[in-house]
């Protein structure tokens, strides 16, 4: 990601910065971020490297533009749920349940990075398996990272579009009620199973 942003930055111009939140995992990561940051000749790219509360991430996600998460690992992450309510539209990866909540171009954009999947993030060294994935794809992450981004910042009808979308998906598919419900049929599901099986 902050290498495709950097190369877009200077291609194209853009007059956006990118700010990435969140505790990094791997010394190595942070140390090459940080050297992407140091080489750009007008800074654009910020790390907080920190926890950041839930309080705290409401008030960023009502200043940002989009909320991009690209990961090569994830279930459905609340962080969408949160962002998606206030009208950010998310600019991810498609992987695992990301699906289930963004359809590309009506609620949200996908990242279409073919291979960028990490089976095991507790195996010995996951983080030498995604620096092996990104380095074999890095071109074409590329030309799908910037395909992706010029959509988003040259179609001014389309965010609205899309933020209005992000805040019904929400509202319609993921307000208490309707989860509730959910889990309520699941748990019922399972005890008929259970019976059923005695």
């Amino acid at each position: 990601l902050v290498n495709a942003f950097a190369r877009l930055i200077t291609e194209e111009s853009i007059n956006y910065e990118l700010h990435i939140y969140g505790p990094i995992a791997n010394k190595y990561i942070e140390t090459s971020i940080k050297k992407i940051i140091y080489s750009l000749k007008e800074v654009k790219i910020f790390l907080h490297n920190r926890v950041v509360p839930s309080d705290e991430r409401i008030c960023i996600f009502k200043e940002l533009d989009a909320l991009i998460y690209t990961t090569a690992m994830d279930g459905l992450p609340y962080t969408f749920i949160e962002a998606m309510e206030l009208g950010t539209p998310v600019i991810s990866t498609n992987v695992g349940g990301i699906e289930y909540l963004i359809k590309d171009n009506n609620n949200g954009y996908i990242l279409n990075f073919n291979g960028l999947y990490v089976d095991n993030l507790y195996s010995d060294n996951p983080y030498n398996e995604l620096v092996n994935i990104l380095n074999v794809n890095n071109e074409p992450y590329y030309k799908e990272f910037k395909r992706v981004l010029m959509k988003f910042i040259s179609d001014d009808e389309l965010f609205y579009s899309i933020s209005n979308s992000a805040i019904n998906t929400v509202h319609c598919d993921f307000n208490y009620m309707v989860l509730y419900k959910k889990v309520n049929d699941i748990v019922a599901d399972s005890y008929a199973i259970e019976v059923g099986n005695e």
